[in-house]
C-alpha cells in the first residue's frame, strides 16, 4: 500500500485559478454587452431608415400630384425655421370618411406641432391635413392626421428654375415650383434614459445638419396636373 502523501492544490494556484476565471468571465460579459448594444443600434438603424423613407414616399407622392387648374390659390409654403408647414391642392387619393367614401382632389397639409409625451418633450409630431374641399385659402379646415412622433426638424425649400427660396406663395409668385427639397431629422427613442438622450443630442450637435442621425432628404420634381377631357 502506498503511503505518499498526495500533492493538492496550493493556496496561490487556487487563487491563480479564480483570478483566471474572473478574468474570462468578464471578457465574456463584456462581449456580450457590446454584442447586444450593436444589436440595438443596428435594429434602431434599421427602423429609423424605414420610418424616414415612408415619410419621404408620402410627402414626395403628395407633391407629385399637385393640382392648380380653377384654384385660387394651389400652394402656399410658410417658413419657420426649421419648423416649416406647407399647404396645396393634390390628385392624391384622400382616406376614406366614416361611409367610406373617399376624393382624389383634395387639399393636403404639413405642420408640425409640440409632443408633450414624457422623454419627447424636446421633439415634434408632423402632422398631415386632408381637406375634401377646395378652399381659397388652402390653409383652412380639413382634417389632421399623425404621421410621426418623433420629429426633430422639417425643413422645405422651393426652386424656381434658378435659385431655392425659403417660403413661397402661389399669390404672390403667380406660379408654382418647379421643385421642393424636403428635409427633416427624426429620432426613434424607445425608452432610452435621459442620460441616453442627453448624449445622443449632444453628438449630433457637433456635426453639419445633413449629417446628423436620422436625416433624410429628398428633391421633389413638381409636374403640373391638368385633368383630360373625355
Amino acid at each position: 500500500m502506498d503511503n505518499k502523501p498526495q500533492k493538492g492544490f496550493t493556496l496561490l494556484e487556487v487563487i491563480m485559478c479564480l483570478v483566471l476565471v474572473a478574468i474570462i468571465s468578464a471578457t465574456t460579459y463584456s462581449v456580450l454587452i457590446f454584442t447586444l448594444e450593436n444589436k440595438e443600434k443596428v435594429e434602431k438603424r434599421s427602423l429609423q431608415n424605414k420610418v424616414g423613407q415612408a415619410i419621404l414616399k408620402l410627402v414626395s407622392r403628395d407633391l407629385e400630384g399637385l393640382y392648380t387648374l380653377n384654384v385660387d390659390n394651389p400652394f402656399e409654403g410658410v417658413d419657420d425655421g426649421t419648423h416649416d408647414s406647407i399647404n396645396f391642392t393634390s390628385t392624391v387619393s384622400s382616406m376614406p370618411d366614416e361611409e367610406g367614401v373617399s376624393s382624389n382632389l383634395i387639399e393636403v397639409g404639413y405642420k408640425l406641432v409640440p409632443n408633450e409625451a414624457e422623454g419627447k418633450e424636446d421633439l415634434y409630431i408632423l402632422l398631415r391635413r386632408e381637406s375634401y374641399s377646395i378652399e381659397k385659402n388652402p390653409l383652412k379646415g380639413g382634417n389632421f392626421y399623425e404621421v410621426y412622433d418623433q420629429v426633430k426638424d422639417f425643413n422645405l425649400q422651393y426652386y424656381d428654375g434658378e435659385e431655392w427660396y425659403d417660403s413661397w406663395s402661389y399669390s404672390e409668385m403667380k406660379s408654382i415650383p418647379l421643385a421642393v427639397k424636403v428635409e427633416f431629422v427624426i429620432r426613434t427613442r424607445t425608452g432610452e434614459s435621459e442620460d441616453e438622450i442627453a448624449r445622443e443630442e449632444e453628438r449630433n450637435e457637433d456635426k453639419e445638419y445633413e449629417k446628423q442621425e436620422g436625416y433624410f432628404s429628398a428633391i421633389v420634381t413638381i409636374p403640373v396636373v391638368v385633368p383630360t377631357t373625355p
